[in-house]
């Protein structure tokens, strides 16, 4: 006798499709608010992250 399939639907696959998000840019120190502005406000972004690389040199990155 053959098994019976259980009846739980199977799980869709998630695809993340980025969108269009701005590139990372490596900005000093001073412009990193006006930055995480930018891609907010233009770039679409709902996330940034921004991390120092080296002295005074930032960088801001569009995360979703």
């Amino acid at each position: 006798m053959a098994k019976k399939k259980s009846a739980k639907p199977k799980k869709a696959a998630v695809t993340l499709a980025a969108p269009n998000l701005p590139q990372p840019r490596r900005v000093p120190k001073a412009a990193v608010g006006a930055t995480v502005q930018d891609f907010i406000d233009f770039g679409g972004a709902t996330a940034v992250e921004a991390h120092e690389e080296s002295s005074g040199t930032w960088l801001v990155t569009a995360a979703a």
